[in-house]
This record gives structure tokens, sequence and C-alpha cells, in this order.
């Protein structure tokens, strides 16, 4: 249903035939912005009108105010667009609720509320939702596949002057991501630095950032390698860049289970495509990487590393300060299995 709604909202752009609401949900930050700029350009083709376009936010608007949006007159386009970011349609302020269990939207308007912070979590039974689910089209943009994201990426680079080659742009997602938003910006970074027309790993090992899943799968890497000096390495970055330590043991631990996982569908003589698809990667490339690491690590070590990463998430959660150091010791106590 979410792909068939994408491809109906591209449709109705297509054709300028808007309908009175949409919702745009979901963690693909860049999509949402796209798809919304979209549907402001079917209202407003130039900016001296988009100068009419109205944003409420949710919290900061009473429900006199979305009334006045919705039924005031453009004085500058035939339509007009009116935009309601982060908007808790279960929880709702009460003179808001009125104003949105009261819906009317004129014909010459259409209404967008966009989730950008706060999680699209609706309460199907109240009367907001209903109201507003009559007269919307729902769409999630999610993460993207590396199907469609690999394309993309090539896109961006050429209009940028570079080329990319697919490999390297697989490993480009696995170093940074999935998430467009954040790869729009690696992206500009990349071909900054290039000398040539054709971007190179090393030039993508030169300036891009790793995305903190990345590096705890470096880290793994390098305990299979033997080399604790470099894992405890890449410990020590994530915590001094502050990224908290619930988080990071989160992290490990899916690591070390999907280790564990792999090394299991070796036994059995799955392929990659099995390890990828239970554990929800978007490609294979990082399964094929986990069956590597896998390769270098027994079945005993995988079982006693899952019961470790088990006990030091129990022993967290009982204490505030000394995080950081219990993280610490949960490496080395896996170097030393």
């Amino acid at each position: 249903m979410p792909t068939d709604n994408l491809k109906q909202l591209k449709k109705e752009i297509a054709e300028q035939a808007l309908r009175p609401c949409y919702i745009l949900h979901g963690e693909e930050s860049y999509l949402r912005e796209y798809y919304l700029q979209k549907l402001a350009a079917c209202v407003y083709p130039t900016p001296e009108t988009a100068a009419e376009l109205t944003v409420l936010r949710g919290g900061r608007f009473q429900g006199e105010d979305l009334r006045n949006a919705l039924e005031s007159v453009s004085l500058l386009s035939e339509r007009k667009l009116v935009v309601v970011r982060d908007l808790d349609i279960a929880k709702p302020d009460a003179k808001v609720r009125d104003a949105i269990e009261s819906l009317y939207i004129p014909e010459d308007v259409t209404l967008v509320f966009v989730y950008d912070t706060l999680e699209f979590k609706p309460d199907k039974r109240t009367k907001c939702y209903k109201q507003v689910n009559t007269l919307s089209l729902t769409v999630e943009l999610a993460r993207q596949s590396e199907t469609d994201l690999l394309p993309w990426l090539k896109r961006r680079f050429a209009a940028l002057g570079k080329q990319i080659e697919t490999a390297d742009a697989r490993y480009l997602l696995f170093l940074c991501g999935s998430l467009m938003t954040n790869l729009v910006n690696e992206v500009a970074k990349i071909a900054c630095y290039a000398n040539g027309p054709a971007v190179t790993r090393a030039d993508i090992d030169a300036v891009a950032a790793p995305v903190a899943e990345t590096v705890v799968f470096q880290l793994t890497d390098e305990l299979s390698a033997g080399h604790y000096d470099r894992a405890a390495a890449r410990l020590r970055a994530l915590l001094e860049a502050r990224e908290e330590p619930v988080m990071l043991l989160g992290l490990l631990g899916r690591q070390i289970r999907g280790i564990y996982l792999a090394k299991l569908a070796m036994a059995a003589r799955r392929d990659e495509r099995f390890v990828a698809a239970a554990m929800g990667y978007k490609s294979s490339y990082p399964a094929r990487k986990l069956m590597e690491t896998a390769r270098r690590f027994s079945l005993a070590w995988c079982r006693r590393a899952v019961r470790l990463c088990s006990e030091t998430d129990q022993q967290l959660k009982g204490i505030r300060l000394g995080r950081d150091d219990a993280l610490t010791l949960l490496l080395a106590r896996l170097a030393i299995l």
C-alpha cells in the first residue's frame, strides 16, 4: 500500500490534479521535502506566488488559525497550499481538535500534514483521524532500496561533473547509510575532493563520514582480525563524538547477533540473500561483509559474545555513570573470548 500511495502521489503531481489533503511521513526526510516542494510547485509556479504558502506548526497554533489559513482568499494564485508540520492527530489541543473534527477544505485549497520530528502514529479510532483520513492520501517516505539509490547516486555525482562505479556507490551506501538527506551532503564533499572525473574508493575514505552503524561494523572486523587496539580506537572515537552508550551497545549487540546468524547460515549452506533478508538490510553488500567477518570467528565465540552483550545490556540499564567504561570493558572481554 505505501508504494501504491507514492505512485498515486506522483501521478497526481504529474497531472496537477491535487486532492484536498495529503499526509507525508516516514524517516526519509529528503523525500518528504522533495514531494512537498513538488506539491507546492503545482500550486505556486513562481517565487512571487509562493509567498502565499502558509505553514503552521503543531503546538504553536489554534484551531482558528487553521480555519483562517484554509478559508482566506488567495490573491496571487488560483489555488492555495497550507502546510501543517508535526501535529499530533492522536492528541491535539482541544481547540485544534474541534477544527480538525469539523474540517472543511475549500475546493481551491490543498492541506498537507508533514511529519518531521514527530512520528506519525494516529489513533484510527478517533474522530480527528477519521475526518482527515476521508480527505487525504497518506504517503510513507521510507528508506530507499539499493536498487533505487544506486542510479540516484550516479545522477547526483553526474550533476557535479563526476562519475562513480557501481561497486564504489555500494561502498558509499555501506559507509554512510541509506538516508538520502545525509548522502546529499556526502556526495557534495566527495565530488569537491575528487581531483579527476571519476570518484575513487580513496576519495570516499578520505572525506566521507561513516555512520555509527558502519563504525561498529568496522569495529567487529578489527576484532575478527585480532586488531584490538584499532577496535578500541573506533569505540573511543564514537564515545568522544558523544554517541549514546546504550545506543552503541544496541548496535554492537545487533552486529554480534548478525555475526552469529551469518555463522549459522553458512553452516546451513544459506547465502548472503538469506542473511540480508534476516537482518533487514537494503542490499546484499553488508550481508556479504558480515559473512566475511563471521568466517573468522568460531561458533563458540559467537555464542559467548551474544551472552556477554546481553549481560552488559542488563548492567547498563542499572547504572547512569560509568557507561563508557562498561562498553570499553565489554570490548576487552570480547577480545579475549
